[in-house]
């Protein structure tokens, strides 16, 4: 396919490799890597919650300030809001939601936003969600639309863009809740399975099987295909993260949620050095350890709620969440 002389420029300037979560109505929750530039997907792993595939996730996040990725999974008629492995897919849940959220965006200072699409109990309406207790705020309702749902967050302008379906695109301002109405102009967009992502200068869009290119003023540029004919339901960006190879340091947890202690196998090596993270960043535990490939950790002390996990040994490194419910 070739691209616009717009859309290839744009695209030299952005990172490109992307993880990305289907929507529910495909055969189960799945995450994958996509190169935006063809659509070529690798990587592929079941989302899991529980020990069991969900149904398919509508939302995928970055938060800055905890250095998770958030993701926001369905099961049946339950929509529940964790933490996403991105090499295992194993969600780590934090809390129920009380509607059906459609997408979700993280600004600067880790604020979580989550709009609902045309199946919400209040449908097309942007909230506040504290990731803890699931406990979401109404922030605005920022006009209609025809089904999927997609968000993101602008960190050059500080905006929030909203495609609600049929064509129409908004920026909405979260230190007022403005909302400007646009239009997609250019290429079509399919009217189902959105995701929006900001790549820098512009927006990445899923739609359907296609993805695209949308500036900040709504012009739609075609890049590719891809085989996903659900759509995706988030996009994050790779380098943000890291790529994690599903193959690399297999690592697992249990029992997670936790309430007093917590084991940790790893299938080859062993483990060195174990460091605790809050959900907020704050470093709490540096363990030296013997190597041995399992270890048990007391947690008994520690408050209820999510933590990150880095495992050590040597130069090698796996970052793992868990959390503790009592």
């Amino acid at each position: 396919m070739v691209l616009g002389a717009m859309a290839f420029s744009l695209l030299l300037n952005a990172q490109t490799m992307y993880y990305g979560v289907n929507s529910p109505d495909g055969s189960g929750g799945e995450l994958k890597l996509v190169d935006i530039t063809d659509g070529t997907e690798s990587n592929a792993v079941s989302v899991t919650l529980n020990g069991v595939q969900v149904d398919g996730c509508t939302g995928l996040a970055f938060d800055p300030v905890s250095g998770l990725v958030h993701v926001v999974v369905k099961v049946d008629s339950v929509f529940t809001l964790g933490a996403i492995d991105l090499s295992t897919g194993v969600v780590t849940p934090l809390s129920t939601l009380s509607d059906r959220i459609a997408s979700i965006a993280f600004d600067d200072s880790g604020t979580l936003y989550g709009i609902t699409g045309d199946g919400g109990n209040t449908p097309e309406t942007l909230y506040t969600i504290d990731a803890g207790t699931g406990v979401s705020t109404l922030f605005v309702q920022p006009g209609t639309g025809d089904d999927g749902e997609a968000l993101a967050y602008n960190s050059t302008n500080g905006l929030l863009y909203r495609y609600g379906g049929g064509g129409l695109f908004q920026s909405i301002d979260p230190t007022n809740g403005t909302v400007t109405d646009m239009f997609i102009s250019g290429a079509m967009v399919e009217n189902f399975a959105h995701a929006l992502v900001y790549n820098g200068s512009s927006f990445f869009m899923s739609a359907g099987t296609d993805l695209l290119q949308v500036s900040v003023n709504g012009t739609a540029v075609l890049i590719a295909s891809h085989g996903t004919s659900e759509g995706y339901k988030g996009l994050v960006d790779a380098s943000i993260v890291g790529v994690q190879e599903p193959s690399a340091w297999h690592a697992s947890v249990f029992p997670n949620p936790a309430r007093d202690r917590l084991e940790i196998t790893v299938e080859e090596g062993g483990i060195d050095r174990i460091l605790i993270h809050t959900a907020s960043g704050a470093l709490i535990r540096d363990l030296r350890l013997n190597g041995a490939n399992r270890q048990v950790v007391d947690v008994s002390e520690l408050a209820d709620g999510l933590y990150t996990m880095e495992l050590q040994n040597g130069t090698t490194r796996r970052n793992l969440s868990f959390s503790v419910v009592r």
